[in-house]
């Protein structure tokens, strides 16, 4: 009887063989617990409820991508792309997301308590109903993002003055 190989193991399978290109790829679901993956595209990817926690993902292109549920805390997403992409309800405690691009992305209800934005562009981004306690937000871009009510800021930060437009 063969083994049955997984969407993550083919993934793994072909990084090793030198390919870059996953563009639309699905691993819904999929275990990436502390991955290395750099440089790779993986713009418009399936990556619903996916666990890339403690995974080192520097400079992926995620445009696009859908990541709903998914659980990337205390990953690292050095100048990833994930402008446009779906990150409702993802849980990004603790992420470094240094220089990322989340331009226009949706992070309604995401978890980004203690996550590190230094530099990131969360502009026109959905925060309504995010978590964004303690989080590292120096010099990140924020101009016309959306949060609500139920957005949570650390104490002291006033949202209207970073360029946020409360609905």
């Amino acid at each position: 009887m063969s083994a049955k190989i997984t969407p993550v193991v083919e993934l793994h399978r072909q990084i090793k063989s030198g390919i870059r290109d996953f563009a639309g790829i699905s691993v819904r679901g999929g275990n990436l617990r502390g991955a290395r993956l750099r440089g790779l595209d993986l713009s418009g990817a399936d990556l619903r409820g996916a666990d890339l926690a403690h995974a080192s993902l520097y400079q992926l292109n995620l445009f696009r991508a859908d990541l709903k549920f998914a659980n990337l805390s205390c990953a690292h997403l050095h100048r990833a792309n994930l402008q446009e992409s779906d990150l409702r309800l993802a849980t990004l405690s603790e992420t470094r997301l240094w220089q990322a691009d989340l331009g226009a992305a949706n992070l309604r209800g995401a978890n980004l308590i203690r996550a590190v934005l230094t530099g990131a562009d969360l502009g026109y981004t959905d925060l309504r109903g995010a978590t964004l306690l303690e989080a590292d937000l120096r010099f990140a871009n924020l101009v016309g993002s959306l949060f609500d009510r139920t957005t949570l800021f650390s104490s002291g930060f006033q949202p209207e003055q970073a360029g946020m437009h409360e609905v």
